[in-house]
Parts: C-alpha cells; structure tokens; sequence
C-alpha cells in the first residue's frame, strides 16, 4: 500500500477515536486543525500498533476483511486498524455507560431505537463532559455546567447581569461545551429587571408565567420563552436564591419563582 494511504487511514482511525470516545472528544473540540491533525496522527499510529497486536487473536475479522478487499489485500491492516478505531471507542463508552448503569439501575425504556441507545449512552457523556469541563472550562461555562447537572434538590436558578445592565433570572437549559463556536447561554427566564445605576442594586420588575409552563398541565409551552443570550454580552452571573433576595435585598416586595418542573 502506497504509505501516503496508509498515513491517511491512520490519521482517519486516529481522528474517528477521539471524536467518538467521549474523554477525548470534548477536549478535542477546543483543538485548531493543526493540533487535530498531529493528535489524531499520534492515536492513529498507537491504534495501528494495537491492531497489529491484536490480528492473532482476530482472525475471524481479519479473514473477513481480506473476502471483502479481494485483490486489495494489501489495505487488510489498515483497514482493521480503521475498524478498530471506530469500534473501540463505541465499546469504551458502552461499558462505562452500563457500570454506571449498574450501579444505578436501569433507566426508563424508550421506543425509538436512536433515543434508546442514546439514553443508554447518556451517564457515560455525562461523566465525561463533567470530567472535561471542569478540568478544561472557564469559570462561566463552570457556572453554567453546575446550574444544569447539580442535584435536582439543590439546583439554583442563575441571574445573569448584561452589558446594558438589564438582568434576568432563569433556568440554564443546558450545560455548555467546549466547542469555540459556541458562545451563547439558553435560559428560560423567570424574572427579569434592571440594576441601578448607582448602586448597581437589583430590580426585578418583570415576572413571566412561571405557573403556566412549570405545570405539565400548563397552557404555555417552555420552549416558547427560552431564549439565547451571547456570553460576549454577559458582565456578570451567578447563582440566584430566591429566598436570600426576599430577605436580604427587597423590603415591601415579594417574588414568588418555583422550582424547575
């Protein structure tokens, strides 16, 4: 096989592993294309040398291989060292998927296939989206990440402070990643009002039907109130009880904001 080729596959192998085994793939998102190129080249040649060690113990798919490449042969070691590549991740995140599961029982059954398997798949990116996050994440996106995967008994709505000094209180609907690209926080609001100029106090003068969208008997649908906001336009963000804010910050004024439903 031309060695050009051979280099290709081994990069494709390489690149398919840390884009489909969830440790790497979230810290790979924060890669520039060069720094892709070599890292997927580096766990390319070490998945190589992993498939040669292992072909003894697979001669079934290897005999496979070579009935299906015919004439080409030649490309049976790449190739194997592709299909390990895309296999072995999958099986990586199966099995810390199902000791997760084991640990905590099954989870809901689903209908669908897709959804099936990507619930079953689901405590394993958990863990390594938590993993990547706090080790790579600035301290929003932390904020953020926290507000979405702490214990539903503790879980905070956040208040969000912005350039024009505008602020909202909501729920963050989902954790963020690692991908520059994506720049923008999902909220569902609860609240919303305004610092002062001075003082820089908060005013909440706005309330949204929490009601109406927190009952699952509700009219209101909550996708219809979330909204996106830019974290270029964030000055400020953090937790927000409810209870401290009543207490502490307002005299004559009440907020009633319940918990997520």
């Amino acid at each position: 096989m031309p060695s050009n080729v051979a280099l290709f596959f081994s990069v494709l192998a390489g690149y398919s592993f840390i884009h489909v085994f969830y440790f790497t793939r979230f810290r790979a998102q924060r890669l520039d294309g060069y720094r892709l190129v070599i890292e997927s080249a580096v766990v390319g040649v070490l998945i190589y040398v992993a498939a040669r060690l292992l072909q003894p113990y697979t001669p079934s798919t290897l005999a496979f291989l070579r009935r299906t490449l015919g004439e080409k042969s030649d490309f049976v070691d790449t190739a194997y060292a592709l299909a390990i590549g895309l296999a072995l991740p999958l099986f990586a995140n199966l099995t810390i998927a199902l000791s997760i599961r084991g640990a905590s029982g099954p989870g809901p059954m689903n209908d669908s296939v897709g959804a099936a398997w990507s619930d079953l798949m689901q405590p394993a990116r958990r863990v390594a989206l938590d993993w990547a996050m706090r080790k790579l994440g600035n301290d929003l996106q932390l904020l953020l990440h926290d507000a979405v995967t702490r214990p539903r008994e503790l879980q905070l709505p956040i208040l969000v402070t912005l350039s024009t000094n505008k602020v909202y209180v909501g729920w963050v609907t989902r954790s963020p990643n690692l991908r520059p690209e994506d720049d923008y926080l999902s909220i569902l609001p609860l609240a919303s009002g305004f610092r002062h100029k001075e003082t820089l106090a908060v005013t909440l003068n706005v309330f949204y039907p929490v009601h109406e969208y927190a009952d699952r008997g509700g009219n209101l649908s909550p996708n219809d109130f979330t909204f996106v906001i830019p974290y270029s336009a964030i000055v400020k963000a953090n937790f927000f009880d409810v209870n401290v804010y009543v207490s502490y910050f307002v005299h004559e004024e009440t907020s009633d904001i319940p918990p997520p439903a």
